[in-house]
Order: structure tokens, then sequence, then C-alpha cells
């Protein structure tokens, strides 16, 4: 005998869902219907009461989940199984729960209105969070509801790029880098702090160039990785600090492919600095400056940058790795050496301090132009540059840019004498960040 799923009494205007199951909202009332019985009822418009009768229905296999999909009620799958995992795993009575209270928003009306400001001035929406200090998928979820007000672009502010380099300028520009960190190597700043596992991935800066191989081909990649996608990368797969990041690799891997480049070998014959101006890079090479050829040839490093951007850091580190190599090291500040030679000059021993310092083969000058120097104070820097000038290599941190030092020294004349036995041959790194302190640690 067959089932009889539907009695003839059946009210008027049930929608009727899968083979066994029927709906019926009337007079401010929803019922549903099993078969010709009863099952539940609840008030039109009671969440709470719906979710559970509905998952209480897939339960007992009263309905089944692609029935609930379709029309009439078109509740999504993942939703459903949400509704059944809830009625297993924390009880029916859970769909009855008071709600927890909400947490505070944290895109804030002013987070808001500084984030739509921020974009207006062409900042990319990973920088905008950093600044704002909220995360990037928070950002991007409330630009894609409107959450963000969009404000015009300020035209008036922008800055005229500069002209796109030719191919012949770009390779005598990687050719005169070949004198400091190897051919193409133009990021000292950041090659050496990677060296030394200050950073994670060097950040990407394109250039407008012109006459680029493979430009056209490769340069949609790096501009959408630029604008979020893989911004998920560092979850999945993660790489030891270094100048090259993962993502940086899975360009290469992409580029490889669009360029039908079967094998990492054939990357050489490639121009390094070309493909780096395409990723938004230099090249692949490393830091010449860790292998202490810097030292044997006498030349100087002179590290510039804000107050707690790793200046010192970086000095002792190159100095850590050529006392390694062998060579005489000390490290001084400038603010204590030069009171130390003043008490020299009483006390018999001035000469002699000026002698350990010129036999010192790398000599580590800290904090470098901090106070406006005497009269006395310039001639005794000029004597210690004197004597090491050409024999010895010294490392030399400062918060001034290389270009105010002849002003901060004071006398034009011995400000001229003491800037060329030092600055001509030189590796200066202008190091650019917030600092490192804020966190406690190098990041």
């Amino acid at each position: 005998m067959l089932r009889q799923s539907w009695l003839p009494g059946f009210p008027d205007g049930a929608q009727k869902i899968g083979k066994g199951l029927a709906i019926l909202e009337k007079d401010g009332q929803v019922t549903y219907f099993v078969g010709g019985d009863n099952y539940f009822s609840h008030a039109a418009g009671d969440e709470a009461s719906r979710r559970f009768a509905l998952a209480s229905l897939m339960e007992n296999g009263h309905v089944k989940a692609a029935e609930l999909e379709r029309a009439p009620l078109n509740i999504p799958h993942r939703t459903l199984m949400n509704w059944v995992g809830q009625s297993r795993k924390a009880r029916p009575s859970s769909f009855f729960r008071p709600a927890a209270p909400s947490k505070p928003r944290i895109m804030t009306p002013d987070k808001s209105a500084e984030c739509a400001r921020l974009l207006s001035e062409g900042k990319r929406p990973s920088a905008v969070a950093r600044q704002v200090g909220v995360k990037e998928s928070t950002l991007r979820k409330a630009i894609r509801r409107q959450a963000v007000p969009q404000l015009a672009p300020r035209s008036e502010e922008r800055v005229e790029s500069d002209p796109a380099s030719t191919k012949s300028e770009r390779s005598r520009a990687d050719a005169e880098a070949a004198a400091g960190m190897g051919t193409a190597c133009t990021r000292a700043d950041e090659r050496i702090q990677a060296a030394l596992g200050l950073a994670i991935g060097a950040t990407t800066r394109f250039e407008a160039s012109q006459d680029v191989a493979m430009g056209g081909l490769l340069a949609g990649l790096p501009a959408l990785c630029a604008n979020g996608l893989l911004t998920g990368l560092g979850r999945h797969l993660k790489l030891p600090r270094g100048f090259y990041s993962a993502l940086h690799i899975l360009l290469l891997l992409g580029f490889m492919a669009l360029g039908r480049i079967k094998r990492p070998e054939h990357l050489r014959q490639t121009p390094p600095g070309e493909l780096g101006k395409v990723i938004g890079l230099d090249r692949a090479l490393f830091a010449r400056l860790m292998t202490g050829r810097w030292v044997g040839e006498h030349q100087n490093v002179l590290l510039c940058g804000p107050t707690g951007i790793g200046k010192t850091f970086l000095a002792c580190a190159l100095a850590n790795q050529a006392c390694r190599q062998g060579h005489s090291v000390l490290y001084v500040r400038l603010t204590r050496l030069l009171p130390t030679l003043a008490i020299g000059r009483g006390d018999g021993s001035y000469l002699k301090t000026l002698a350990q310092l010129a036999k010192t083969e790398v000599l580590v000058i800290d904090e470098w132009a901090l106070a406006p120097l005497t009269d006395e104070s310039r001639r005794d820097l000029l004597e210690i540059f004197d004597d090491r000038h050409g024999s010895r290599s010294t490392i030399i941190t400062s918060q001034l840019p290389v270009k105010h030092w002849h002003a901060a020294i004071g006398d034009p004349t011995l400000a001229d004498a003491i800037l060329d036995r030092l600055v001509h041959q030189a590796h200066v790194l202008d190091l650019d960040g917030e600092s490192l302190r804020k966190n406690g640690k190098p990041e």
C-alpha cells in the first residue's frame, strides 16, 4: 500500500518542499507539516525558531539540504550545514540562547574617513591598513561593502613621475653598481639588512622603464601582487628572513612559465637588472659588504638614517664580520672619543691614542655629528682620518644625511679636508623606516 503524504484536507497556500515537507505561513504563524501532521510552528519572523525547525527536520531525515537550497527558500548550503553542526554539537537549545554581546567595531567612522583620505592620496590598501592599524583583509572587506567613502584623487598634490629610463641608461647604472655591491645591485641598505636577518623581504618598487625585454608580457603579474594578490601567502609558505621572499620566488616561476623558460639556468640569458625592473627589485646577488672585501680595499662605510633604524646594529654586524676574518676592530662613540683626546693632551696620552686609532684596521665611529664640534675637535678628526686614509677602513653612523655633514662640521676648510678623506671611497647606505625600538627588538 502506497504512503499518502498529502491529506485531502491540507490547508491551501502551503509550499511543498521535497516529498514530505510543507510550510504554511498564515495569520502571523509559520507551520511545518510532515506528511499530514503538524510538526512545528512559530511566529513569523522568529529566526531562532526557524533555524531550529529546519535543522531538526534535516537531522530527522524529513528533508534534504539540497531541497532547502532550491526555491522558494534558497538557503545557502554552508548555512544549512552550520545549523546542523550547531544542533549536534551545542544541542538544539543553543538556537534560543541570548546572542553574545557584539564586539566593538574595528572600522569606526574615524578610521573609515582616515582610510578614505589615504586611499585618495594613491596609497595601496596594504600600506593604508598598516598605517591605520587594522588588518588588510578587514580594510578590503570594508571597501567591498562600501563602508569606506570614495574620495576623489587629490590631483593638486600629485608629484610628477620621473621620465622612463632607456635600456642604455639602465645598463650604465647596472655597470656602475659593480663598484659597490655587484652588477645591478643598487639597494645596498635592504641587502645589508637582509644579510643580517633584519629584513623579511625586499619591498617592491616599480620604475618607469622603456624597452624592457618581455616587459609587456610580465608586467601584469607583479602589479596584481602589489594590489593584493597572494596577500595570504605568508600563512601557508614561510621562508627564512632574506632579500627575496616567497612572493618573489613565485613571481620568478610565473615569469618562467609566461616566458617559456624551461630551466632556471636559462635565466642567465636575461640581463639581471632588466628582469629585476619587472619584478620591482634590482637583481639576485650576494651583498659584497658582507664578504669583507671593502676592508682589504681600505674603503669606508657610511650609515645614515633616523634614530632607532638599526644603524649601530648594522655597523657592529659589519665590524663583527671583519673580526671573524681576522681584522682588528675598535668601536667608539664620537661623543666620548673627542673628550678622551682632549684629556690626553693634558696627561700625555694624546699621541698614543692617535697611534692606536691609526693602527686599527676597522674603526667604528658612532653618533657622528650629534653635537656641534669645537675647533679643537675638528682638528682631532682631521688627524684621525688623515692617518687612516688609503690604509684603513672606517664605519660611521649618523642621523644626518652625508650632504649635511659639511655644514655640521662647521669650518669650511677643515670640513673639505675631512670629507675628502672620508667620503670619496665610501659605501653610503641611507636607511629608512620606523624605529626598531618601538617593539623592543628588531623585526
